[in-house]
């Protein structure tokens, strides 16, 4: 080898490790791979929510060799405080989670140089899945309603009912009436019109999509009274009673009456109630009981039905403890819990009882009750809260009151009036002495109660007496009162009166009082009712002055133009030998009128036309012997009466309730 080839050669050899170490161990490309760092913060994490599962997903990291996950309840999770769930992929999914909670997640990536930053924080609430589209809806129509119908959804807590007067309705679209179960009967719908619905499920995780729509067109209802229509389950007239409790109707005919059944025992009465709406009078239920009694009840305008009833408490001895005052409410298809609105500890010795209910324009209801003959208290719903109040006295006697009558105008005010004694308690003289009842009065308006006030005679004498208040009161917030009163007569006799008083709310004041009729035999129980006008009517059961017999019908007419009461008419026809028992008249807005009454085994009524002037001719409308009855007549002239007759044909004889619906 000569010289340069020796050099070149010993230079290439020197040179060769350098070279080595220059290109990498690998001797391949020349691009580093070794990880020597953490990866960097995964991208696009994203939370899915299911049924108590959250499922979480993010993008790759280059040179990652894993995954941690760190979730907590609450914003703001970091490594240090999140909950940590090392060595996971994505998509994962985190299970046994609470439903409508928020959940909260951040991920990191690491290798074996350590763990990187972490993400972005992505949260997401676990929810159950919303149910199945409902199916086989099915719809009847009914009188001014229609009855619908639809299958069962597994999962579904409720359904809600969409309705419109075009097709193609959607629950963006329709009227939506929530809570609503099957069957479920919509009622003051426009009879003639089509109408189209859709029901969906709901639940937790949401609303299902919408049912296939159906339609249906209600029918108009058949003018005048209808057959008298049993509304009870007959009972054996040996082992249970009943007493008729109460009715009402709103302006769209729909209706609900209320009444007790007893057995022998007295802790076994119960409340039932039964509603007619579009045409029909469903299922009786029980609504109260046991040691319920007493029940009022009212018919808002949207067809909401508020009961008010009493129940009885009961000492070990079987004596009598208390009773308390208790309400239940109709709306959206079912009945709501009993809730006592009266504040009394049920442990404490007291008794209410002569309850009256009134219901506003707008659904707000007042009940009133006498809690142990001496104070008359009111409790009013309201609802827009949808919760009832707190129980106010409104009374101030000294001695004793009588049963209050209530009554509601169509700008959410409330009348209440009742007899109130004004003479204290004497121990020295019979009776206690004389309690010179007079007729009091207050009013609910925005601002709350006013305070009770003498609306009656100022000049009642020692021995007189009052007794039967009877309260109407127009949507202008006019309101008539009568009452029964006796006046002491010359000779030491009795004169019987009915007696009224007008309030104006012009004027926010009541008028004098007034004596419509006088005689000095017995007259008894009172009734009134107004049209939008003020106009109102007063009918009564005078003992026939002719005979001094029968008990007969009697009324008179209010002038509101004129503030004159007419002459005194008799409306029944006298056959000398059957009383006329439970008279009510009713008045529509335009002043139409109707009275009806029991007599000779008959329930009977007769109609008032206002443009004629003139009462037509008396109808039998139930052929059944019954002893009680109750009345109601809206202001476009729908009206119901209920009563209780014996079926006397079955061997035992059965206790019935008994229906009449009347359309104009």
């Amino acid at each position: 080898m000569n010289s340069l080839h020796r050099k070149l050669y010993l230079t290439l050899l020197c040179c060769a490790p350098l070279v080595l170490a220059a290109c990498g161990s690998s001797g391949s490309g020349g691009t580093k791979t070794t990880n020597d760092t953490p990866p960097l913060a995964p991208s696009g994490v994203n939370a899915s929510a299911g049924d108590g599962v959250i499922d979480i997903s993010w993008n790759s990291v280059t040179g990652a060799t894993g995954y941690n996950l760190y979730w907590g309840t609450s914003s703001g999770v970091t490594k240090q405080n999140g909950t940590r769930m090392a060595g996971v992929s994505s998509p994962y999914s985190l299970a046994g989670l609470t439903n409508g909670s928020p959940y909260y997640f951040i991920v990191s990536a690491e290798n074996t140089m350590g763990e990187g930053a972490a993400s972005a924080e992505a949260s997401a609430t676990p929810q159950i899945s919303p149910p199945q589209q409902v199916t086989g809806l099915n719809v009847t129509p009914l009188v001014q309603g229609v009855q619908l119908s639809w299958n069962a959804v597994n999962g579904a807590d409720s359904f809600n009912l969409y309705w419109s007067t075009s097709t193609g309705v959607t629950p963006q679209t329709g009227t939506r009436i929530a809570g609503v179960t099957s069957p479920h009967t919509l009622s003051s719908l426009t009879a003639g019109m089509a109408h189209y619905f859709v029901v969906t499920a709901a639940n937790a995780g949401g609303e299902g999509q919408a049912s296939a729509e159906v339609s249906a067109t209600p029918s108009a209802p058949v003018a005048g009274w209808s057959a008298q229509e049993l509304i009870n389950t007959p009972f054996n007239f040996f082992d249970t009673d009943h007493f008729v409790g109460d009715v009402d109707i709103n302006d769209d005919g729909a209706a609900a009456a209320v009444w007790v059944e007893e057995g022998s025992d007295r802790d076994t009465a119960r409340v039932m109630v039964n509603r007619f709406s579009g045409g029909l009078w469903g299922i009786p239920e029980i609504l109260a009981g046991p040691s319920a009694f007493s029940p009022r009840t009212v018919v808002a305008p949207n067809g909401d039905v508020t009961v008010s009833y009493l129940l009885r408490g009961f000492n070990p001895d079987d004596s009598w403890l208390n009773a308390t005052v208790w309400v239940r409410r109709y709306s959206n298809g079912s009945w709501g819990a009993p809730q006592q609105i009266d504040g009394i500890d049920l442990a404490t010795f007291t008794f209410m009882h002569g309850m009256d209910i009134a219901v506003d324009a707008a659904g707000n209801v007042v009940t009133s009750w006498v809690q142990d003959n001496a104070v008359i208290w009111a409790n009013r719903y309201d609802v827009m809260s949808e919760s009832w109040g707190i129980a106010t006295a409104q009374s101030n006697s000294i001695r004793n009151v009588q049963e209050p009558a209530l009554g509601a105008d169509g700008q959410g005010n409330f009348t209440i009036v009742w007899l109130q004694d004004t003479k204290p308690y004497d121990p020295g003289q019979t009776a206690g002495g004389p309690r010179n009842p007079t007729l009091y009065a207050s009013r609910h308006t925005g601002g709350g109660w006013t305070a009770a006030v003498p609306v009656g005679h100022a000049s009642i004498q020692d021995w007189e007496s009052a007794e039967r208040v009877d309260l109407a009161v127009n949507a202008d917030g006019v309101a008539v009162a009568v009452w029964e009163q006796t006046r002491n007569a010359i000779g030491g006799s009795t004169d019987w009166s009915v007696d009224t008083v007008r309030y104006d709310p012009l004027t926010d004041s009541w008028g004098p009082p007034d004596t419509i009729y006088s005689q000095s035999i017995y007259t008894s129980w009172p009734d009134v009712a107004i049209d939008a006008a003020g106009n109102a009517v007063a009918t009564w059961q005078p003992t026939n002055p002719i005979d001094n017999s029968q008990r007969i019908a009697s009324a008179s007419f209010y002038d509101a133009t004129l503030t004159v009461w007419s002459p005194v008419e008799t409306i029944n026809t006298d056959d000398g030998v059957s009383d006329v028992d439970e008279l009510r008249v009713g008045k529509d807005a335009a002043g139409n009128a109707i009275a009806v009454w029991i007599q000779g085994g008959e329930l009977k009524a007769r109609h008032f036309d206002v443009l004629a002037g003139a009462w037509s001719v008396i109808t039998p409308i139930g052929l059944r012997d019954g002893t009680e009855l109750e009345f109601a007549m809206s202001s476009t002239g729908r009206a119901a009466v209920i009563t209780n007759p014996m079926d006397l044909s079955p061997v035992p004889w059965t206790r019935e309730i008994r229906a009449n619906i009347f359309t104009p």
